[in-house]
């Protein structure tokens, strides 16, 4: 079967005004989640756009980081394939028909570089992001339930906390695990970002807590991390 391709194209303002110079492209390694993820700067231009030319519809679930006229409709979080970065810093996933696991980091302070907990370097699978963000003084987290398999589980899974956009205080905490589940500890926090969940874990759900004093919220309670069988 013919496989087609999802382009995604980066024009910085610099190239836009010195049409002589080549597009730069920015691209960051992360460590924590081992994948390369897009690296632009604050009035950077992506624009998505299918095979044959036309936008492609991009959602920022956990964060809008465009400028505001660019979403589709007012109070909407998508924007129709182009988004001009409108923000200092910030780390956003974004959902579009087709992408898998796509994120921006715009900025150059990746706080969760220096996350990478002991022994996970080299782990058989990328630990998966909990993105937490402080909205108006409440905590939410994408995605509010995470889902793994046994067989992912037995081969070495793991859930990641990553400060979203806007992002929570640096004082977020991660709790309250209504079991036993993570390897290398009950709670965590800046600096000890990833669970790495006990291999021999079987079928279930387990609850946990947010919460940061800088956001000025309570606790956001019962996120989720399930595991189905197989």
């Amino acid at each position: 079967m013919r496989r087609e391709f999802l382009w995604i194209n980066i024009i910085l303002t610099v190239a836009l005004a010195a049409c002589n110079k080549p597009d730069k492209f920015n691209l960051v390694l992360h460590t924590v989640e081992q994948k390369v993820v897009l690296n632009p700067k604050p009035g950077d231009i992506l624009l998505w756009t299918k095979p044959g030319g036309e936008p492609l519809t991009v959602n920022f679930p956990a964060g809008f980081p465009c400028k505001k006229e660019e979403a589709t409709a007012q109070g909407s979080n998508q924007v129709a394939g182009k988004c001009t970065i409108d923000v200092a810093s910030a780390v956003v996933p974004y959902e579009c028909e087709g992408c898998a696991d796509p994120e921006i980091v715009v900025g150059s302070d990746i706080s969760r570089q220096g996350a990478v907990a002991a022994g996970l370097r080299g782990a058989p699978i990328p630990p998966t992001p909990v993105y937490m963000r402080c909205d108006g003084g409440q905590i939410v987290v994408y995605k509010p339930e995470v889902t793994f398999t046994q067989a992912a589980v037995a081969a070495g899974a793991s859930v990641v906390w990553v400060r979203g956009y806007p992002p929570v205080g640096d004082d977020w905490k991660s709790y309250g695990f209504s079991s036993d589940i993570c390897d290398n500890g009950s709670s965590f926090q800046e600096g000890n970002a990833v669970c790495k969940l006990k291999t021999t874990l079987t079928a279930g759900t387990t609850t946990y807590n947010v919460s940061s004093a800088k956001c000025n919220a309570t606790p956001l309670m019962g996120a989720k991390i399930t595991i189905t069988n197989p």
